[in-house]
């Protein structure tokens, strides 16, 4: 299906309770600024304590390249506060590709999720825009918090995910640093007072060809959380260094395919069988959602 707010309403598509189900094979573009392209949450867990559980969201293109400024996150996963507690978990996200926005956009993510036991693999976050400048704010891949009280984020996997952004992230406070360009954000709720697990974070590539990034604020794995551990190996270490993909910036699927260098056999192994062409992996693991 192709499901397309042009700007208006709120989230394109939005799914309050998913049990045993999939979301597969849809373009879900545009929604309005500061929403994202999909939603999903559970019931308040209060009234009924059945949560939004054991699906998969594959296959799909999110994309707000023509959508309005301000977007927070392409697919928003886990919602809620001490007051409503929408619980989530046990999820699949693989072989997704996402499109940010604008360059006067206000920072992008393509996932914020903020649930237990969820596997985040095999994805493409594509963040070329039109005409770098400063007045981009950044990109992130995987941003996440510790969710909502009594659900503890824990056991999340984040897996052979590739990022490529041409985007030039916005100074602050006069220093010449920059907002983050990263993998994964974690972040914490203090006005939850929730804990972290662990985060397994592998394989993983993210590419700038902004060469004046600052490479302090290029890590793969920001790690802002008091209590959270983070397992993670074979990473983008800094990424201003080139990849070499077939094709720079990549336009077609296969041009995310890393020709030689640290992403050529540089990864480590993980429960992921195929890549995001859906062949099968073989040889020594790589790192980013293609093999070469």
């Amino acid at each position: 299906n192709t499901f397309d707010n042009t700007s208006y309403g709120e989230q394109t598509l939005r799914i309050p309770h998913i049990r045993r189900s999939t979301v597969c094979h849809n373009t879900v573009k545009r929604p309005r600024a500061a929403k994202a392209c999909v939603k999903i949450h559970g019931f308040n867990k209060d009234s009924w304590n059945v949560p939004s559980e054991k699906f998969v969201v594959s296959s799909n293109v999110f994309d707000n390249r023509s959508g309005v400024t301000g977007i927070t996150n392409l697919c928003e996963f886990g919602a809620g506060d001490g007051a409503n507690r929408e619980v989530t978990g046990a999820a699949i996200f693989e072989n997704n590709i996402g499109y940010s926005a604008s360059d006067t956009a206000d920072g992008q993510a393509m996932f914020g999720i903020s649930s237990p036991s969820c596997m985040i693999r095999n994805n493409i976050f594509n963040c070329t825009v039109g005409t770098p400048s400063s007045s981009y704010k950044g990109a992130v891949f995987l941003g996440t918090n510790s969710g909502i009280v009594g659900v503890q984020t824990t056991g999340m996997s984040v897996y052979n995910n590739t990022m490529y952004t041409n985007a030039f992230p916005k100074q602050i406070n006069g220093d010449g640093g920059h907002e983050y360009v990263t993998m994964v954000l974690i972040t914490d709720r203090g006005d939850l007072s929730t804990t972290y697990g662990t985060i397994a974070v592998k394989n993983n590539l993210h590419y700038s060809t902004t060469a004046t990034i600052n490479s302090a604020n290029g890590y793969s794995v920001v790690n802002g959380s008091a209590t959270a551990t983070v397992d993670s190996a074979t990473n983008t270490t800094d990424l201003r260094t080139n990849p070499n993909l077939t094709a720079t910036p990549p336009v077609a699927y296969s041009d995310w395919k890393p020709t030689s260098g640290y992403a050529v056999n540089g990864g480590t192994p993980v429960p992921v069988v195929k890549d995001f062409l859906n062949v099968t992996r073989s040889g020594t693991f790589d790192i980013g959602a293609l093999q070469p």
